[in-house]
């Protein structure tokens, strides 16, 4: 029987499409797996804790997520500026060169000061983060009062357009009074603790990001010191260096930086302690509103006269 050449191509072709439609969709699948896989790596714990967070405090929950990751990575490079001040001196020791070495050595001590001044700024951070979670909390705290006075005033509204004269309406009054008492003293509780709690904490940030600064740069600064008792003029083949005898120099530079880090102050002024303006603001209000209540117990009580 002949074979018909026009279905042969129309076979084939089909099989082609077929089997590149599967090939795309393979693919499709892998990258939605991939996909999915990646978004996986993206959610932790931490993300589904600040998704637990009430929502007047997830940002500054992100914050202090975010900061304890800031400071990890800060530990982390001192660690590895140490170790690379510990190579450089074990290098120094295998150049068969004794100046090198010697240079290498005391420069590395200096390195090695500059990591650990890392790690001290890091451990500041710390408690500056710990001051950002004392906002967390109190924003937190606010919740629940704002919540209940909501639902009372909520209540109490309706209340008033359903059934104006409802017996009820005098008692969720009083209630709704006592809340809003309540709802005032935490929100200054709140935006006090708020201000002066986010002063200290960011002056505690800048003040340990100073003091780094500074001292690193003193470091620095002896380092540079150091470098310069090494002779690197170009020698000529036939020539030999001068022996190393820098070595009371070397320890005068050692010596002086250890005396400017100990005798080093943090110059920033202090802030004053905070006064009372919101309260002395507070009892000016309540002197008017008193003198206020006053001037209306006199009208009624002229009324009840006439």
């Amino acid at each position: 029987m002949p074979i018909n050449r026009a279905d042969s191509k129309a076979s084939k072709a089909s099989k082609a499409s077929t089997a590149s439609k599967a090939s795309s969709n393979s693919k499709a699948s892998k990258h939605s797996v991939l996909s999915s896989k990646s978004n996986l790596r993206h959610f932790s714990v931490d993300t589904l804790r600040g998704m637990q967070q009430p929502t007047i405090s997830r940002k500054i929950f992100r914050l202090i997520k975010s900061e304890k990751y800031a400071i990890r990575a800060a530990k982390l490079a001192g660690r590895e500026r140490a170790a690379i001040a510990q190579q450089l001196t074990e290098w120094g020791e295998d150049t068969d060169d004794h100046a090198v070495s010697q240079v290498s050595d005391k420069v590395a001590v200096l390195l090695l000061e500059i990591a650990n001044q890392e790690e001290g700024y890091a451990d500041q951070l710390e408690e500056y983060r710990s001051l950002l979670k004392q906002i967390r909390n109190m924003e937190n705290s606010v919740v629940p009062v704002r919540e209940k006075h909501a639902k009372l005033n909520d209540e109490f509204e309706k209340l008033k357009l359903k059934e104006p004269n409802s017996p009820r309406g005098p008692q969720l009054q009083n209630e709704l009074t006592r809340s809003e008492a309540g709802y005032l003293v935490t929100e200054a509780q709140l935006n006090n603790v708020t201000r002066q709690t986010f002063k200290r904490a960011i002056d505690l940030h800048i003040r340990a990001v100073f003091e780094r600064a500074e001292k690193q740069a003193i470091l620095a600064r002896h380092a540079h010191e150091m470098l310069g008792l090494l002779d690197d003029s170009t020698l000529l083949p036939n020539e030999t260096r001068p022996v190393f005898t820098d070595f009371v120099a070397a320890r005068g530079v050692l010596n002086s930086a250890e005396g400017e880090l100990a005798t080093w102050t943090n110059s920033l002024p202090e802030f004053p302690t905070p006064t009372r303006r919101a309260a002395g603001a507070a009892g000016t209000e309540e002197t008017g509103a008193g003198e206020a209540g006053r001037g209306e117990e006199d009208e009624e009580t002229e009324r009840a006269a006439v």
